[in-house]
């Protein structure tokens, strides 16, 4: 049987949150990625406009595969069919492209019949984005400096036209800098928000042994406190999915929503200093055919 799985980016889907929210958000409206940028200074979520990833496996769950009180993964006992596994990860090109990516085929499978509840997936903690900005005034979208900046290969900031955007690598080692990864189930290494179209996204943050850290060093006061070991992101989206006995196909989409990339708008000059980036704004959705 032969089965294929895309990503892309829905790019209308983040156009239609967008005009459900009350006003366009900073400078959207003069060509800002979506973002939640609502002072003139500091760092705010933005939206990569490209962005890489390294896939591990994918799979469809009966029920989440880790809740606490465990610390590893177990995906035989969440009822966990394989969509894609492959050991030795395989690391995709721009998913935001408009004509998608797709994974080596020898790795794809499709899933048991049934009814699934949750979409599973382990990827690197490692990531390459890109993303643009321009500074607007606090609640309006008047440019402080009419001045787009672009991301560099170094995570930092030229003036520049959008489209020239460089990638940056960004590593998660944390989803809270600014709190200490001290034990299970704690903000920096356990993080829980609402995804695309609504679905729950729950992201752990797995070493190589496929454990959660529970210890990290950096400092906390200045946000740059860190898990110790950590290799994986699983993210827990919970989606109903029924697949049939008829199924011959599956589409996979992976979304790095807004939040997925940070941006430093400086001190309020309009002078961006820099790009940045994290892993709880990764959404996956699955259909089939």
């Amino acid at each position: 049987m032969k089965t294929k799985t895309h990503l892309s980016l829905a790019s209308c889907l983040i156009a239609l949150l967008t005009i459900a929210t009350k006003s366009l958000a900073a400078g959207e409206s003069i060509g800002n990625p979506p973002n939640d940028c609502n002072t003139a200074s500091g760092k705010c979520a933005t939206t990569p406009t490209k962005f890489t990833t390294t896939v591990y496996r994918i799979a469809l769950c009966t029920s989440s595969p880790m809740e606490s009180p465990s610390t590893t993964v177990n995906w035989d006992s969440a009822g966990c069919s394989d969509v894609y596994n492959n050991p030795n990860g395989e690391t995709t090109g721009d998913i935001l492209s408009g004509n998608g990516v797709d994974l080596m085929s020898q790795y794809i499978k499709m899933p048991n019949p049934g009814a699934y509840s949750k979409v599973v997936a382990l990827v690197s903690n490692s990531f390459s984005m890109a993303s643009n900005h321009m500074v607007v005034a606090a609640g309006t979208n008047n440019p402080v400096n009419r001045t787009r900046y672009i991301s560099t290969t170094a995570g930092g900031a030229i003036a520049g036209a959008s489209g020239n955007e460089a990638p940056y690598n960004v590593a998660v080692n944390t989803f809270s800098g600014a709190l200490a990864c001290s034990g299970a189930y704690v903000t920096p290494n356990s993080w829980s928000s609402t995804g695309v179209s609504g679905n729950g996204f729950t992201g752990r943050l797995l070493k190589s042994n496929y454990e959660m850290p529970v210890s990290g060093s950096g400092n906390i006061s200045d946000g740059t406190a860190k898990c110790d070991g950590v290799a994986y992101i699983l993210a827990i989206i919970s989606k109903q999915i029924t697949v049939s006995s008829s199924a011959i196909g599956i589409n996979l989409r992976i979304r790095a929503t807004k939040g997925s990339a940070l941006v430093n708008q400086g001190t309020g000059d309009g002078i961006v200093t820099g790009f940045s980036g994290t892993g709880s704004s990764l959404t996956f959705d699955i259909s089939m055919f």
